[in-house]
């Protein structure tokens, strides 16, 4: 690794604290009927962001072998689970925000910073992730890093 663990560490959560802030924004204009979109859109960005730390881990860009070597490494039941929570957040997020519409500005920084929240608590789990990874040297896919991360 190129870089140390300490500056890895600054550079995520600073992409953290971006890509909340870009999230919890655009959340925080009003878009009625199409607010449940706007959610597939900022997940989308989620996902960017988790790439984005990957990328900054390991110093190269998540492609789809390293996401599969990731995914099996913490086993398809809790991939399957968080992927089925997060998309549960995301439509409650999008029905929440289109009643929040309705309430001017309080509702609009409710959103905002709801949005912003779950994205950064998404960013930080990742992080967790990629942090414990590297520390614990695992080489994914090749290793038992679920084991690892209870320990």
């Amino acid at each position: 690794m190129s870089a140390s663990l300490a500056a890895k560490r600054r550079k995520a959560l600073w992409l953290i604290v971006g890509a909340a802030t870009g999230t919890g924004i655009a959340s925080s204009l009003p878009t009625p009927v199409v607010e449940i979109p706007k959610q597939l859109a900022i997940g989308a960005a989620d996902l960017a962001l988790c790439a984005g730390i990957y990328q900054i881990y390991y110093d190269k860009p998540m492609d789809t072998a390293s996401a599969t070597a990731l995914f099996t490494e913490l086993g398809l039941v809790t991939a399957a689970g968080v992927g089925a929570g997060y998309v549960g957040v995301k439509l409650t997020e999008g029905i929440l925000a289109e009643v929040l519409n309705w309430v001017p500005f309080i509702g609009w920084g409710l959103s905002a910073f709801i949005t912003g929240s779950v994205t950064a608590s998404v960013g930080c789990a990742f992080w967790y992730l990629c942090d414990v990874a590297v520390r614990e040297g695992w080489a994914l896919g090749r290793t038992s890093a679920a084991r690892s991360i209870g320990s």
